[in-house]
């Protein structure tokens, strides 16, 4: 055997030979966790919010109070997102919120 057939077979032999070790290890494992819904932080200056709604009136008073979430009222959603300042507004009227 001349010496470059020699060189080409032991090339081949050893990518041979590596190729099984390399798809046994498989590829690297990955954070597959999804991230919970609570850990997920609104854009800064803004809190999630859980507001304490004991009727439909409230709910109503409240969608006035707050017109971006009115609909999230109207379905029951008591959670949302809100600014220091709607806080301070919210809590003003006498709503307990956390």
């Amino acid at each position: 055997m001349n010496r470059k057939t020699l060189l080409g077979t032991l090339l081949l032999a050893t990518i041979l030979l590596a190729t099984p070790g390399l798809a046994a290890a498989g590829p690297a494992p990955e954070n597959e966790a999804e991230t919970p819904v609570a850990d997920v932080q609104p854009p800064s200056g803004r809190y999630y919010v859980t507001i304490d709604i004991s009727s439909g009136q409230d709910a109503a008073d409240l969608a006035q109070l707050l017109p971006d979430w009115d609909e999230s009222f109207e379905a029951g959603s008591s959670t949302i997102i809100l600014t220091a300042a709607e806080i301070a507004r919210v809590r003003s009227q006498g709503y307990t919120v956390t």
